[in-house]
């Protein structure tokens, strides 16, 4: 089952969910061969450090408009028009950036293959 302060009405902490936490989700679950729920967040924690160095060698502004375009920042998926906003940029600007980190990343997803 999920963890309860990531389901709706769950009653739980009201904390924003984390990278490990989102990822988690996405993860199997109990099935033939599949992941236990603490095996799924262990994954889950490491996918988030492994992603963290690999944007590590970027600029930092540049890979935290990827991490929040996606909702890997803070829980919450920003569109570009709030992206250009926030970095003083234009839309289409703010696009380019989040782009041009999703190619880096695909690029190097062979160091992530084993998620």
């Amino acid at each position: 089952a999920d963890p309860p302060h990531l389901v709706v009405g769950g009653g739980g902490s009201a904390r924003v969910p984390t990278l490990a936490d989102r990822v988690a989700l996405r993860l199997p679950a109990n099935r033939a061969g599949g992941a236990s729920g603490a095996e799924r967040l262990l994954q889950a924690d490491e996918f988030a450090s492994t992603l963290r160095r690999t944007q590590r060698a970027r600029d930092p502004r540049r890979a935290t408009m990827a991490r929040l375009k996606y909702g890997l920042e803070d829980g919450r998926e920003w569109t570009y028009p709030q992206l250009a906003q926030r970095y003083n940029m234009t839309v289409d600007g703010a696009r380019g950036v989040v782009r041009a980190e999703v190619a880096f990343l695909r690029k190097e997803k062979e160091k992530l293959a084993h998620f």
